[in-house]
């Protein structure tokens, strides 16, 4: 459950992909960034609205959102995920 609003964050993973939703809460306004104290050397080389470029060693894949949208919203953000429709679903089984 969450504490600060009402509803639970549920995160289902399996061996191709990952989806996040809340559950309980539908007009929560909501998304994911991550961060990094250490820019240099992470795998995101291009990030697009559906999917993000990747290359880690010497392998190179997709990050693709059938549900939600990335953006880069500032320079100190590696990436943000919006859900779409409350969701998030990645797809995270393609290699390029």
């Amino acid at each position: 459950p969450l504490n600060s609003v009402k509803g639970t964050l549920v995160f289902d993973f399996d061996e191709k992909g990952l989806e996040i939703k809340v559950e309980g809460n539908k007009s929560l306004e909501w998304f994911l960034d991550l961060d990094s104290a250490k820019k240099d050397n992470l795998p995101f080389q291009n990030i697009n609205k559906k999917f993000i470029k990747s290359s880690f060693e010497g392998t190179d894949y997709l990050i693709e959102t059938g549900k939600g949208i990335f953006s880069k919203p500032n320079n100190e953000t590696i990436f943000r995920i919006a859900p779409e429709k409350n969701s998030i679903d990645l797809n995270l089984s393609r290699k390029q």
